[in-house]
This record gives C-alpha cells, structure tokens and sequence, in this order.
C-alpha cells in the first residue's frame, strides 16, 4: 500500500502543477538534538493542499557561501501537523485614522460603515468559527504605537476588541515598527507562529521616531525569529513593500474591498495552515549566521528558505565568534562531566518529565516518579500530574498504569491521545515516547531498560 502511495504521489507531482512553500523554519531544538523543523505548503494551482508527500519523496538540501551539503537526513514527515499542535496567531489591525472612514474613502459618522468595524466583525467571525480548540488567537492594533493585547481570544470575550478605539489626532501608520515589536510576544513560545496584518495603506514614520524601521530590518527580524507574516491589504492602497515582506517570510498579501473578503482571507489563511506540513531534519555543522534550506519535492519542484543559525544561541547576534559554534560540544562535555560525578543515581526509578509547556499552560511539578499505582493525568489538583489551561483537559485525562507482571507502563485514555505524533487510547510505553497533552509535551523515561 506505501509503494503504491508514493507511485501515486510521485506520478500526480509530474501530471499536475505542484507548488512548495516554506513557510517557517523552526531552530529552537538545533542545539538540543541538531533537528531542524520545516513547516510547509506542498499545494496545486488552485492553492489547495496536496496530500500524501512522505519521507521517499522529500529531499532537504542546505546552502551557506559557497558550502552546499546534500540530501541531509529527514527523520520524520508529517501531515497536518498543525491540526494537533494547534497555532499561535496575533491578528494585528491597522486603527490608523483612514480606518475610521468608508471603504470607499469618504468621511462617516456611521459606525458599522466604517473600515475598523468592518474589519473587527470579520475577527469577530474568524474567531467564533474557530474550528482547532489549540490554536491560540491573540489581538493587536497599531498606528504610531503598538497595543497588543496579550488576554487569548475566544467566543466568550468577543467584547475585548472594543479595546480598539478612535485615535488621537495625528497619529501615523507606523506599519514597519509595529511589525517588529509584535515579534517580541513570540520570544517565549515555541511552534507554528503566524502574524496577519490588516492595513488600508502605506507605513508612514512618526516625525518624532528616530528609529525609523525599515522594510528590509522587518524581513531579517521574521526570520530570526521564525514567524509568518500574511498581509491584508484592505480597501486601500498596499505598502509598497508589504508584499516582499510577506512572501520572504512565508506568507502572502490578499486584496479585500468587504466584508465577505475579509471572512474568506482570514479562513483561506487559516486552511491552508492546518494542513501544513511538517519536516524534521538533521542540520549541517558547518558554521554560518544565514543559511539556505532547500525544500525538494519528488526531484522536479524546489523552494530556498533562509534561517538564522546564531538565533540557537539565544539573542540573534550580527557577528559571531568562533568560540560559539564550540558551545554545543562544551555543553556535551559539561553534562557528561555533571551526570557522573553528582547524578549517577539520580532518577534511577521510571518517570515522566514535562518537556514542553503549550502558551497558557501550568503544572503542578515538572518530573514525576512513576510507582506501581495508577498515576493520573489530568486538569484538577487530584491528579498526580496537574495540567491547567489546557482547554481539552478534563479531571481524568489519561492514567499511567503499572504491570506487576510484564514490569512494563501502559498509557491510558478514553478519548485518544496523542504519542510520539500518533493518536491512540491504549500504549505500552517505551523509553524515550512523547505524549502530548494539548500541546504540553511529557517525556517517558525508564532507565532500567
């Protein structure tokens, strides 16, 4: 059935139009374990997804200088990855004074005739037809300044975009800045990161603004970063540079004149997000800040994305030293020295270990010893392991149970459950297996075995 699958994928590559994009290039566990991930979009002409790619038809090369390193390895492909990890998106609208007016430009005393009206229903639909309950939706404005609301969107408190009100006279669309400093809400989550703009018009700088961002700075800032940036141009006149800006960082721009556009870009957007793939590969060594990565598919299509290498460690930096690329190896050494000398009978016993916490999210502990009684996972404090914040975890949500017998742990759950990116209710657990709970992610060790 595979064999068949791949003749099919590859055949249908050939036949049909095939277009790759890359939209996000995930360093955060290039010093961990040397993985780089890659999310993409693999679609046809008419922009809908194209399923069925795995790892035979998939090639990732890497370009530096004058370096290129071949076919590098590619441990896992994954479809669709982002229906279950879900995605964090900032929906940022422009509230420049422009907005205030018709879509066609003249002046109005009409609320709902006006352009941020119209704009926060379409949120307002985009966000109450939210189909994926992990997908995290975070608000913002900008006009000279950014008001990014950091209170997660849902259903149940709509009324917040009422914090978008009128601005003061004078006030500029400083598109540019306001892009750059959204960014900063993004350092501490880790995942599939998105940023739709919704503008009626060009960036224009503040006078006062001495640091005037330019649209080059706000591409290399993305990329550092590791976002996405899809733009909405809506009834007006597109900055002249928001298109390079989105289609470099992954993205694109969409022209709206309506409401109805608006609801249809927003859901286009996010459609085509959730069926993404995802691509983990084993980076290259050699040193660099900028690097290309090259997305292949079946040997005929291919797309170069550029990543920043130095962001691994820590604050992107403009040059590097030669001593950083030793830090990895030090690290190795470092742990290695600290692991014999005062570790050697430290968690001696099974356990499980928080590797990963989703945005919001809290515990009660980060390592748990796992014993011969049930140990239950779970969203109040009479589980053994407490996960609040999560939206899907109930009272009981899997339990750890032991076998007297077999000597071994097994998973359980009455809805499935996610491990090592697979769903199921029932698993022996192995050294090593992930299970992810609503986006936190619990390590299983055991190394008796």
């Amino acid at each position: 059935m595979k064999r068949i699958m791949l003749i099919l994928v590859t055949l249908s590559s050939y036949l049909s139009a095939v277009n790759i994009n890359i939209t996000q290039v995930d360093t955060s566990k290039l010093v961990l374990n040397q993985n780089i991930n890659i999310y993409a979009q693999i679609t046809d002409d008419n922009g809908e997804h194209i399923p069925g790619y795995k790892i035979d038809n998939i090639r990732i090369n890497e370009y530096s200088d004058n370096t290129i390193v071949d076919e590098l390895y590619i441990s896992a492909v994954q479809e669709g990855i982002n229906s279950v990890g879900g995605v964090n998106f900032i929906l940022l609208i422009d509230n420049s004074g422009s907005m205030y007016r018709t879509i066609d430009g003249k002046l109005t005393n009409v609320a709902n005739e006006m352009r941020i009206s119209i704009a926060k229903d379409a949120v307002k639909e985009f966000i109450t037809n939210k189909k994926n309950v992990k997908d995290k939706i975070f608000l913002a404005s900008f006009n000279t300044e950014l008001d990014l609301i950091t209170q997660e969107l849902d259903g149940e408190n709509l009324d917040i975009l009422n914090k978008i009100t009128v601005p003061l006279p004078g006030n500029k669309t400083e598109l540019y800045t306001s892009l750059v400093e959204s960014l900063e809400f993004f350092k501490e989550i880790s995942g599939r990161k998105v940023i739709v703009v919704l503008s009626d018009g060009e960036n224009v700088y503040a006078e006062d603004n001495d640091k005037r961002v330019g649209y080059l700075d706000v591409i290399e800032n993305f990329l550092k970063n590791g976002v996405t940036l899809f733009g909405i141009n809506f009834a007006g006149e597109a900055d002249s540079n928001l298109i390079s800006i989105c289609n470099q960082t992954g993205g694109y721009i969409l022209n709206a004149f309506n409401q109805s556009d608006l609801m249809n870009i927003y859901s286009k957007i996010n459609k085509q997000i959730q069926t993404e793939y995802l691509i983990t590969y084993r980076a290259s060594m050699f040193p660099s800040l900028k690097k290309g990565v090259e997305l292949v598919i079946n040997d005929n299509k291919s797309q170069i994305r550029t990543y920043y290498s130095s962001t691994v460690f820590g604050v992107p930096k403009d040059k590097l030293t030669p001593i950083i690329f030793l830090l990895p190896f030090l690290s190795i050494i470092l742990i290695f020295i600290i692991w014999n000398i005062n570790f050697q009978k430290a968690n001696i016993s099974p356990n499980i270990e928080i590797l990963e916490k989703a945005p919001g999210v809290s515990v009660n502990c980060s390592t748990i010893v796992l014993g011969n009684n049930e140990t239950i996972i779970g969203g109040n404090d009479s589980a053994d392991l407490t996960i609040v914040g999560g939206e899907s975890v109930s009272k009981d949500y899997a339990k750890i149970e032991y076998n007297k017998e077999l000597k071994n742990y097994t998973v359980i759950s009455k809805e499935a459950i996610i491990v090592n990116n697979k769903k199921t209710q029932k698993k022996i657990l192995e050294p090593g297996d992930v299970i992810n709970i609503d986006g936190t992610l619990v390590l299983f060790d055991d190394q008796k075995k």
